[in-house]
């Protein structure tokens, strides 16, 4: 298939999709260690609930919603994996 990584969603509940079943923490960890290709999370995530998925195997996060400020603006800090298991903060660059 040519596929290099997957985004596993909803790991936690989300405002664009209320009605979907959250995987949470231990699940998506689980599937994530499973998997034979990375994989990032997606579905309400957040800057501090992204805490969370410290040494799940993902190989970093996604979103929208929670990185992005009212005024559609990208958000002041970006969160990142940047190495498997290590979850860190970075300011965005001027």
């Amino acid at each position: 298939m040519g596929v290099d990584a997957a985004l596993l969603s909803p790991v936690f509940p989300t405002l664009s999709h209320p009605e979907a079943r959250p995987l949470g923490p231990l699940r998506f960890a689980s599937w994530c260690r499973m998997a034979p290709l990375a994989v990032y999370a997606l579905g309400g995530v957040t800057p501090v609930n992204a805490k969370r998925l410290k040494g799940c195997g993902a190989k970093g996060v996604a979103g929208i919603g929670s990185f992005v400020d009212k005024g559609l603006r990208p958000a002041q800090k970006y969160y990142s994996v940047t190495r498997p298991n290590e979850l860190r903060s970075f300011n965005r660059m001027p």
